[in-house]
């Protein structure tokens, strides 16, 4: 959620970008991106501007301007929410596969089969 004076609390995207927006690059503020409309805007990076977006969970700080908010917009970040939590998912995946893989080459193929840790000849005290 991003806030600018004058209007309604609205879902955006904090951009980064090469070169900032002239209003982004003063200390302080961040580049975003609002959903549902063509606008970009430096606004100030601080929680009275700024608010985690959640799935489009309204907080008491949102909650206090009671300006009308943007349904098509909140639901169009919430679909953008969805598909980056998922391609992160992906992608996290596809790594920690890749690890193990590397891991298990440098091990042997020992990973992920069945290792017996305890030896049948000793006697180990049970309990």
């Amino acid at each position: 959620w991003a806030l600018v004076k004058g209007f309604a609390w609205w879902p955006a995207m904090v951009l980064e970008c090469d070169p900032p927006m002239k209003s982004a690059s003063k200390e302080g503020y961040v580049y975003v991106d609002f959903f549902g409309s063509d606008q970009f805007a430096g606004v100030k990076d601080t929680p009275d501007f700024i608010r985690p977006f959640d799935n489009g969970k309204i907080d008491d700080v949102i909650r206090k301007n009671k300006k009308k908010r943007n349904d098509k917009a909140i639901k169009l970040a919430s679909t953008e929410q969805s598909a980056t939590r998922e391609a992160r998912n992906k992608a996290v995946r596809f790594y920690a596969e890749k690890a193990f893989a590397f891991a298990n080459r440098m091990a042997n193929d020992i990973l992920g089969r069945r290792v017996e840790f305890f030896r049948s000849d000793i006697n180990y005290p049970s309990g």
